[in-house]
């Protein structure tokens, strides 16, 4: 998907699909820094690829929908500060998401996931990651180089205490939630 038309076209098509009110012009979506449903609105089941071209998103808040999956074209988005996809069915973090240097809110509670991208520790500028409600059952020794972050929200997921006591290590000074 390269040209202008075939991504306003996918845009358009999405946002007529659930009723998102999204700007119908190149150059208006190309303005746009902020894209938020919530409260189960609109029933989304999907994030098109399309969105991947609009460089100045700086929040994607779709909570309480109907999301299975992260699309792999998430990390295209430099400028994303906060995601929120808490309240949907997503079962796994595409590695991708690792190159989101500006994401500093990250909100994935009440989904399905069981893991964390093995690099997830590159998201240098997390300050607050909300993962509770979750089946994760183990996190990745590179949440260390996680110096920004202060809240880490882990709560209700099957950690063993061993994980427990690791993230508390590995993590000193900031405020888990188990």
């Amino acid at each position: 998907m390269s040209s202008v038309e075939n991504i306003v076209s996918e845009i358009e098509k999405w946002s007529d699909e659930f009723d998102l009110g999204l700007p119908k012009t190149w150059e208006e979506l190309q303005r746009l820094n902020l894209i938020k449903v919530w409260n189960g609105s609109s029933k989304i089941t999907y994030i098109p690829d399309a969105i991947a071209y609009l460089p100045n998103l700086r929040g994607l808040i779709l909570d309480n929908e109907k999301i299975s999956q992260i699309p792999n074209i998430i990390g295209n988005l430099k400028s994303l500060q906060d995601l929120n996809l808490s309240f949907n069915s997503i079962m796994m973090i595409p590695n991708s998401i690792t190159q989101l240097r500006n994401l500093k809110n990250l909100d994935l509670c009440c989904n399905k996931l069981t893991s964390l991208p093995v690099s997830f520790g590159n998201l240098q500028s997390l300050r607050k990651v909300n993962l509770c409600c979750n089946k994760l059952y183990s996190l990745p020794k590179s949440i260390k180089q996680l110096t920004n972050l202060k809240e880490l929200n882990l709560y209700n997921n099957p950690l063993s205490t061993s994980e427990k006591e690791k993230a508390e290590k590995l993590l000193p000074g900031v405020d888990i939630t188990f």
